[in-house]
């Protein structure tokens, strides 16, 4: 049974990702629909949209497969009274990503294709001007690397990580925002991942002809960081 957000392992979707005007509805729709999924097999297997880890999820779990029977014997949704289970979910939700807020109205739209074309190698004046226009310049690169030499004020989000989440997270919305790496390679991938997101260059005309901007505008012209940061941070912060 393919489940979506409705019946996760041990969990259920999030109830409050519409905003706190639709929580409550939400929760007890979540409720209803969990226990109507309840009545297939104990055996019949259930597939969710959202695993470990999720901030879709409302609680975390560790498993990695589940069943109808599994979750009947485990999942709070389907052990708790309605009104025990809404008082817990709710009382337990952490804050969840900031970016959101706008992937509704971006899915509902459509995003462009990132624009992947080749970026060229950092200019230290031209970086330097871009952080004292107060413009985000996001160093990919690992953190080892980072902390042996960078330009100062950039900020660092590898793309070891989970670089998409936290990026999104942390940048106001609609901030312009440099990527600086080692390859072209590094840029497209980051390119890929905040795509998905909703952060990125839209391509698509407006009706005037001119090129429709994304929620943040991402500088694929001016991507490619030295592979001597040191000597770029000398020069960017006038040593």
């Amino acid at each position: 049974m393919f489940s979506g957000g409705s019946l996760l392992y041990g969990s259920v979707g999030r109830p409050d990702l519409l905003g706190p005007d639709h929580t409550h509805e939400l929760v007890d729709h979540q409720y209803r629909s969990a226990h109507l999924l309840a009545g297939l097999p104990d055996s019949a297997g259930v597939y969710p949209t959202h695993g470990f880890g999720s901030f879709c999820s409302a609680l975390q779990s560790a498993a990695t497969a589940s069943t109808i029977g599994d979750e009947k014997r485990a999942n709070p949704v389907l052990t708790q009274s309605q009104h025990q289970f809404v008082d817990q979910l709710l009382s337990g939700l952490d804050a969840w990503p900031a970016y959101y807020a706008h992937m509704g109205p971006a899915n509902s739209t459509g995003r462009a294709a990132p624009d992947l074309g080749a970026p060229e190698r950092a200019d230290a004046e031209q970086i330097r001007k871009r952080l004292a226009d107060g413009e985000w310049v996001v160093d990919l690169r690992h953190r080892v690397a980072f902390a042996a030499g960078h330009v100062a004020g950039t900020l660092n989000f590898g793309l070891d990580g989970s670089f998409a989440t936290y990026l999104g997270w942390l940048i106001p919305w609609g901030a312009p925002l440099t990527l600086l790496a080692e390859t072209p390679d590094q840029v497209a991938e980051a390119q890929r991942e905040l795509i998905r997101i909703g952060i990125g260059i839209d391509h698509r005309p407006t009706p005037s002809g001119s090129p429709r901007t994304g929620p943040a505008t991402i500088d694929s012209s001016l991507t490619r960081a030295p592979r001597s940061p040191i000597s770029l941070r000398s020069a960017t912060t006038g040593r």
